[in-house]
């Protein structure tokens, strides 16, 4: 009989991403002032705002995190963005404690 991989270790509660974001210092303000966010999502295709919606509203039910969605220049995709940091070291911080989460591996720091 092969031998089996060990279990993976349990998923840390997603409860805790919005206290680790709330401790990075996060600001209110609008896109465009200069702040860094972190992108955890985006959403391309003909359903691209009803995905992006879907999404975020699941994102702030099950992990407690406020997500904006900011359309590109072109409209050819939604981007979902959590947090308004005052600098890219506080959003960064935030960034990193997100990726440790399951589901949050291939977020990174955006400047608004």
């Amino acid at each position: 009989m092969p031998p089996t991989a060990p279990a993976p270790a349990p998923a840390q509660p997603i409860a805790n991403i919005a206290a680790v974001a709330e401790k990075a210092a996060p600001v209110t303000g609008a896109v465009g002032n200069g702040a860094y966010a972190v992108q955890v999502a985006s959403f391309s295709g003909s359903k691209r705002k009803e995905n992006a919606e879907v999404f975020k509203k699941r994102l702030e039910a099950n992990a407690g995190l406020k997500a904006d969605l900011v359309p590109s220049e072109d409209d050819k995709m939604v981007r979902v963005f959590v947090g308004n940091y005052p600098d890219r070291e506080s959003a960064v911080k935030a960034c990193e404690e997100l990726k440790k989460r399951a589901g949050f591996a291939g977020s990174f720091v955006k400047r608004r």
